[in-house]
């Protein structure tokens, strides 16, 4: 029988997530307890490789601290949804979120038991209000963003993490989704052509069984034309400063 926890923290593998850990191992969220709180980690199946390398080196940490860390995933995976059924990641309709990444962790917090209220840690930081819902998504889940409380903005995070004495996170995100930067995501493409086949398998399969229908692109225009302009598009990126270091190690 699965623990059930009375906290539970959306573990991403990135900067705001791991900020939110180290915030929660000192003591700086009230009322919250380590022992009563369950880390969850949501698997696509789809993230980039720098995020589960550094899962599990951050699985040593967890240990060391007493944290309870669990992987969570859906029966198929993002790669395995799409083939079933042609539908890709798109910035209007997230289903990817979700169904990957939602649904996964509210089963594993619940366990069948929906009269039980539990918290609900997210690590949005300081300078992501926006982002912010006006009510939380399900009734008997309070939700709460410690980093907006404690004005921990992305540099105070980053300074928590390495005064923890931990290595900084690259950004968590698939590699295949829609809303990262163009500049970093033909980066990927070029240093790993594993992940560059593998997006062209999705895009291509979507495309094939449109049923006639309009093409649907990942980022407005097929994957093989971004990647033939990647020199370009980087160079572009560059000069209006939004190329961010985020892609991580070469594949």
């Amino acid at each position: 029988m699965e623990k059930q926890y009375s906290c539970i923290l959306n573990y991403g593998g990135g900067v705001g997530s791991t900020a939110l850990t180290v915030a929660l191992v000192k003591g700086y969220i009230p009322d919250i307890q380590v022992k009563e709180t369950l880390l969850v980690f949501a698997d696509t199946g789809a993230e980039r490789p720098w995020t589960y390398e550094y899962l599990e080196y951050f699985k040593m940490f967890c240990k060391k601290n007493g944290l309870a860390l669990e992987m969570v995933r859906r029966e198929y995976t993002l790669e395995e949804y799409v083939f079933h059924s042609g539908i890709l990641p798109s910035r209007r309709i997230r289903w990817c979120t979700q169904r990957l990444k939602i649904q996964p962790i509210r089963r594993r917090a619940v366990l069948g038991d929906i009269s039980r209220p539990y918290v609900q840690l997210i690590g949005f930081h300081a300078g992501e209000e926006s982002r912010l819902t006006k009510r939380s998504l399900y009734s008997d889940c309070i939700e709460k963003y410690p980093l907006i409380e404690l004005k921990w903005d992305r540099l105070r995070c980053i300074d928590e993490i390495k005064k923890m004495g931990l290595h900084v996170p690259k950004k968590s995100a698939c590699f295949c989704c829609p809303f990262q930067r163009l500049g970093t995501f033909v980066t990927i493409m070029r240093s790993c052509p594993d992940l560059k086949r593998r997006v062209i398998n999705l895009e291509d399969f979507s495309i094939e069984h449109s049923n006639g229908k309009r093409p649907f692109y990942l980022f407005r225009e097929p994957i093989r034309d971004l990647i033939g302009r990647t020199d370009s598009i980087i160079e572009r990126a560059k000069k209006r400063k939004t190329y961010l270091d985020d892609f991580g190690i070469i594949c």
